[in-house]
Formats: structure tokens, C-alpha cells, sequence
């Protein structure tokens, strides 16, 4: 009797599990999730400059204003973009279930551990598959069709992450006492994030090529639209939101999860 009641409280554990899974994430919305990293992947740079009145780096165009560009170059997708992508998959209309789906996540981290291994191999042999078939169908435009190609897709976005585990691990070697400082006087002002930017300089955590962002960008920490400052301005955030998700701990369960999502990519190519 008592080995049937064990049964019966491990399945309902299961059952209940599973249900917040869904909760997190429905096959539709999965379905979303892969065709989004699919529509926005983009196997090619545009060619900038540096426009000195603006200030700003643009897109090059030629005589026919088209944009110049190299396509033997595969832009990884940044943390930023990939964030965006799963916020709008999850849109619902009044952004409802993304907040239910920040609190889930911030509350119960196992969760997401169990969702990618439910969902994980389909995503990754997915993108796969629509890739290649991108690449099957490109016969003019493009001279490097092969870009397309889950090859060239996930050696890029590879080494997109593994590089933000090597900022992940520099950033652990500090101190609490110096992490906590970094990142909660991060993205107050250029002048309050100066001592950090300096650190990152110093660290060689700055400028590294074919991060996901505008080869003209300015990789800052403040900058929270690619890396470096996108993954620090997170961890901003979720400590501001949920103190319980220290700077420490919130980069630690980080490259965590990216060591199995790695784990999963590897399994399936």
C-alpha cells in the first residue's frame, strides 16, 4: 500500500509538472518560437559607415539605394533578439502571458530545465530542418546560399554563447561585493557605468566580432540591445524584480541552462 500511495504521489507530481510546462509554453506557441528564429535569421552583414554629422553608423546603399552587403557572413542571434523572438511568441494581446511566464520562470528555475527537455531536440532538429530547406530553395540573390544551411547557422550562434559564458565566468570571479556594484549602478548613466566599462575593457570582454549586433555598434555595458550590455541589463532587471535572484545566482543558473542548451544543439548535429 505504501509503494502504490509513492506511485500515485510521484504521478500526480509529474502530471502537475507537466502542466505547468504547457503553462510556460503550448505546442502553438513552440511552433511560433522556431518559425521567428527561422524568419529572422539573417545569413548576411550589411556593409556600415560612420556618419559624422548623425553620429551614427547606417547601412551602406549603392546608385539603386539598395543595401550592400556581405553574405558569407552568418549574424548569430544576440540574447536581446532571442528574448524579443520568445516575448513575441508568447504574445496573447496584453502581454499577460509573457508576465505569467516571467513569474514562473523566476519562481520555479527547474521549470525551464524541464521544458527544454521536452520541447528542446524538437526545437533544435526543427530549425534545422527549415534552415536547410531555406538553403535548398535560394538560387539567385545570394552567392553563399550555404549560409543558410544549419552548419553555418549553428557554428555561429555556438560561439554567440559561448562567448557569453566567458563574460559569464570573468564577472564570477569578482567579489560580491564588486559584482553587486557593477550591475546595480549599470544603465543609470554613461558616467555611472564608466568604471564598469573600463573593467570589461580591461577583462577583453569589449569588441568581440559577430555578436548579433550592427557591425558599427558600440559594445557597452549599458547597451541593452546586444552584448555585452543585454545580459547585464537582464541581470539588472530580474534582481531589481525578484531580489531572490541575486547577480551571482542569476549568472551562475545562466550558464547553467547554456550548457545544456549547447548539450542539445551538439546531440542533434
Amino acid at each position: 500500500m505504501k509503494k502504490i500511495l509513492i506511485v500515485l504521489i510521484a504521478l500526480t507530481t509529474t502530471l502537475v509538472g507537466m502542466t505547468v510546462i504547457t503553462d510556460l509554453y503550448t505546442r502553438n506557441q513552440i511552433d511560433s518560437l522556431i518559425d521567428k528564429i527561422c524568419n529572422n535569421y539573417s545569413p548576411y552583414v550589411y556593409l556600415e559607415e560612420y556618419n559624422y554629422q548623425t553620429k551614427e553608423w547606417t547601412p551602406v546603399k549603392d546608385k539603386n539605394n539598395k543595401y550592400v552587403y556581405r553574405d558569407d557572413i552568418v549574424k548569430p542571434f544576440s540574447l536581446d533578439g532571442l528574448l524579443h523572438i520568445n516575448k513575441s511568441s508568447l504574445w496573447n494581446g496584453d502581454n499577460s502571458q509573457y508576465s505569467n511566464w516571467k513569474s514562473v520562470i523566476a519562481n520555479n528555475s527547474a521549470l525551464s530545465y524541464a521544458a527544454l527537455e521536452l520541447y528542446g531536440d524538437l526545437i533544435i532538429r526543427q530549425i534545422g530542418s527549415r534552415l536547410d530547406y531555406l538553403a535548398s530553395q535560394r538560387t539567385s540573390g545570394f552567392k553563399y546560399s550555404d549560409s543558410y544551411t544549419k552548419k553555418k547557422f549553428w557554428n555561429a550562434n555556438t560561439s554567440s554563447i559561448k562567448q557569453y559564458q566567458i563574460l559569464i565566468d570573468k564577472l564570477l570571479e569578482l567579489s560580491d561585493k564588486d559584482l553587486n556594484y557593477f550591475i546595480t549602478t549599470n544603465d543609470i548613466s554613461r558616467a555611472a557605468s564608466y568604471e564598469f566599462n573600463t573593467w570589461l575593457k580591461k577583462k577583453d570582454l569589449l569588441n568581440i566580432d559577430n555578436m548579433g549586433c550592427w557591425s558599427g555598434s558600440v559594445q557597452s555595458a549599458t547597451r541593452w540591445g546586444c552584448y555585452p550590455g543585454d545580459l547585464l541589463c537582464l541581470t539588472k532587471r530580474v534582481f531589481e524584480r525578484h531580489p531572490q535572484w541575486t547577480p551571482r545566482k542569476f549568472l551562475t543558473e545562466s550558464k547553467k541552462f547554456s550548457n545544456k542548451v549547447l548539450e542539445i544543439i551538439e546531440d542533434n548535429n
